[in-house]
């Protein structure tokens, strides 16, 4: 099962003690936790870090360039264009094709430098493409689980600094959880300070080297 930026076995033994491991009753707000966190993560670098397998980025066409949300990208699988609703999408060759509409990628930052401005800001480009991290998903007490998954061909697996700086910041939310309810009567605002934490330092410090920096 993901819980952000692992599965939630992985979770489960940073935050508690071994003794309370198989416990399931934490689950919901543990899984809670690990999937808001990795969403802050995904803000801060400003780029979705979860390998997804046919994504689609849609832009307007008076563009030069894209920068596509999940990267790095394995590949581009097809591109298309509509102009009006009428007409709707109309699909055009991958690069290196000499009718594409790409000049230049880099697929690594997941950058597209079109051949030229494709028309006018009502008109729409589509990217579909394979981009972002791969991570095991696979829990041991998933229904049908026969084990760990299999890396696929041609993916990139999540950078460890990436994952440490995940489970360093869902310590911290953790460890500022009210687990037994004591604060029920203390005033709001340090009860509610859980839901405004922002990254903490150390997960800031590793997360630097992977913000995508862009111009619009």
């Amino acid at each position: 099962m993901n819980a952000g930026l692992s599965n939630l076995a992985s979770l489960k033994a940073q935050l508690l003690a071994v003794s309370l491991q198989a416990d399931t009753n934490y689950d919901p707000i543990i899984t809670a936790i690990g999937l808001g966190v990795a969403s802050r993560i995904d803000r801060f670098c400003n780029r979705k870090m979860m390998r997804l397998v046919g994504a689609i980025d849609i832009c307007r066409s008076d563009r030069r360039h894209w920068y596509l949300e999940r990267s790095p990208v394995e590949e581009i699988t097809a591109l298309a264009k509509k102009d009006s609703e009428a007409d709707g999408w109309v699909s055009f060759p991958l690069p290196p094709d000499g009718n594409s509409l790409v000049q230049v990628m880099e697929l690594q930052q997941g950058y597209i430098n079109f051949i030229a401005i494709q028309g006018y800001f009502f008109s729409q480009l589509q990217i579909t493409y394979n981009g972002g991290f791969w991570w095991n998903q696979a829990d041991t007490f998933d229904v049908g689980y026969t084990g760990p998954q299999t890396q696929p061909a041609g993916s990139y697996a999540l950078p460890s600094d990436i994952q440490l700086a995940w489970f360093l910041q869902c310590q911290n939310v953790w460890k500022r959880f009210d687990k037994l309810g004591v604060q029920i009567s203390q005033n709001p605002e340090p009860q509610s300070a859980i839901s405004s934490l922002d990254l903490c330092d150390a997960a800031q410090d590793l997360l630097k080297p992977h913000i995508r920096y862009q111009l619009c």
